[in-house]
């Protein structure tokens, strides 16, 4: 922190923009010095496998918390399993698995012991490049925006999309639905997350929305890109069950289930034998 008399000082030569920006810079090594430090501190409990650099983490959770990395990874994986459980089934019964919008392997590194095929799939190439490299146990690919994967037809026991259709208007969440269920096997399983009607996310809505979104509308804020933080689709609880499900079946609805993505709801569909 400067004092007064420095800051005059320095304003008197003309040094204070200088001295503003090496006060960033040194702020800004500290917090990547720091980082460093706590990737290596939670690696153990991050499945063994390394933590994605600062900037990765950011695209990934909103946050430079290596903390929160973790634990809402290893809670978005638990979610996974207690609803797979609660229905009965099992993860380690399961032969091939594929996680939607892998972003950085905040969750995929947790099926490490499985024995099932794991697959990894997002429209960032750096989060996939970075994926390829360090976690080496499951096979990644880049998808587009829009359908479709480069998987045959039915070749996965469960796909799970966390907080993927929450950033995607209509249309997109339609396809991606219709690719979805193609990559599924007969009787496979889909988890997605929703925007649902938590108080955390009602607070955020217009009166106008509210009023549409208590009708069962889906409420789409199309900032930025498809796909991205910034681009926000809330649904109704209506909305998923009459409209987004379409042909699969819906096995279970956990209102704010995603545990590790919070306040999100979780449904768990099915592919039809």
């Amino acid at each position: 922190m400067l004092t007064r008399p420095i800051k005059g000082l320095l304003r008197l030569f003309g040094l204070l923009p200088l001295a503003a920006r090496l006060r960033y810079s040194v702020q800004q090594m500290a917090g990547r010095l720091r980082y460093s430090v706590q990737q290596i501190r939670y690696r153990g409990q991050a499945a063994g496998l390394p933590i994605p650099p600062l900037r990765l983490n950011f695209l990934v959770t909103g946050t430079q918390s290596v903390d929160w990395y973790v634990k809402s990874g290893w809670l978005a994986a638990q979610s996974i399993r207690f609803a797979l459980e609660r229905n009965g089934i099992r993860v380690e019964d399961l032969t091939s698995i594929l996680d939607f919008g892998c972003g950085s392997g905040r969750v995929i590194r947790h099926w490490r012991p499985l024995t099932a095929a794991v697959h990894g799939t997002d429209y960032n190439s750096d989060l996939i490049r970075w994926c390829e490299r360090n976690l080496p146990f499951a096979t990644f690919q880049t998808n587009d925006v829009r359908p479709s994967l480069q998987y045959p037809d039915g070749s996965f026991d469960l796909i799970y999309a966390l907080s993927v259709f929450t950033h995607l208007d209509e249309e997109h969440q339609d396809a991606w639905m219709r690719e979805l269920r193609r990559t599924l096997k007969p009787t496979g399983y889909l988890i997605i997350t929703t925007h649902g009607p938590c108080p955390f996310y009602l607070s955020r809505l217009t009166a106008e929305e509210r009023a549409a979104f208590d009708r069962g509308a889906l409420i789409v804020r199309p900032q930025g890109v498809h796909g991205g933080n910034a681009f926000m689709a809330f649904h109704a609880v209506e909305y998923v069950k009459t409209r987004l499900v379409k042909d699969l079946v819906m096995v279970d609805y956990l209102a704010g289930g995603a545990f590790g993505n919070p306040y999100q709801d979780l449904w768990l569909l099915k592919k039809p034998g």
